[in-house]
């Protein structure tokens, strides 16, 4: 049996403290990042796409920005909501469970004009179920952003993992593909798995184009030590920053 691994408990409790140990030390440096980027101030919106426990929230939400944070596991959902009072910015905060394929449905378009939205550290974009999927997810993030209003997102850069393969042929060279599983940590027998999209970035920036984002940059993505990088051919992650300066298709 094959489930996903964000709505397990055990799954997701064991990935947040990992989360916490490798990313949480520079979650203030990566705000600061996406701060300066979008030129974000008090009373400023943005949409946390993949929020998980509420790292990047809690720390906008710090600064008087107003945030959404959307995530579809419910134990990540509940530490957030923990963190945030416990760091008195909870009224500042929406916490929202769903999945990112429906985002158009978690978060209504009369709910948009947002200044700027973030998925970071492979939260949501590359993790959806492939091209398409992805594909309608930018288009709906799209529709959520006010005119002029930008999108920071990290991913994994294809270009690492086309030097090097995984050795047990996971990986589908054609289509982009990688076929990730591990035992679930809560039950012997079961298997938890996801279908990762690995992007090149002028397949991202291609993509972006076709959803009305006419600004598109990438950049290499060191955790906690954001900065217009140039992406190495090696690096795990590249980021994404992408702007709408004009209306979108079909408007």
């Amino acid at each position: 049996m094959r489930r996903s691994p964000w709505q397990v408990k055990e799954f997701a409790r064991l990935s947040l403290a990992a989360i916490d140990r490798a990313f949480l030390p520079g979650t203030e440096q990566e705000v600061d990042f996406v701060v300066d980027e979008f030129e974000l101030c008090e009373g400023s919106r943005v949409l946390d796409l993949g929020c998980g426990a509420g790292r990047h929230s809690i720390r906008l939400a710090g600064r008087g920005i107003e945030v959404v944070g959307v995530d579809i596991s419910q134990f990540m959902l509940n530490e957030a909501v923990v963190r945030a009072e416990r760091s008195r910015v909870l009224e500042r905060i929406s916490f929202v469970r769903g999945d990112l394929n429906r985002i158009g449905e978690v978060i209504h378009s009369d709910q948009g004009g947002f200044d700027a939205a973030i998925c970071i550290c492979e939260s949501g974009f590359g993790q959806l179920g492939g091209t398409h999927a992805d594909l309608s997810f930018l288009k709906n993030v799209a529709q959520l952003l006010r005119q002029g209003g930008g999108l920071a997102m990290t991913t994994f850069n294809g270009i690492r993992r086309y030097r090097h393969p995984p050795k047990d042929d996971r990986f589908n060279y054609v289509d982009g593909t990688l076929q990730w599983e591990c035992e679930d940590p809560g039950e012997k027998g079961e298997v938890l798995a996801e279908e990762q999209r690995l992007y090149v970035p002028s397949e991202v920036t291609l993509m972006l184009g076709m959803v009305g984002f006419d600004d598109v940059e990438v950049w290499g993505a060191k955790p906690g030590r954001f900065s217009r990088q140039q992406l190495e051919i090696d690096d795990v992650e590249m980021m994404i920053i992408a702007r709408s300066f004009h209306s979108r298709p079909g408007h």
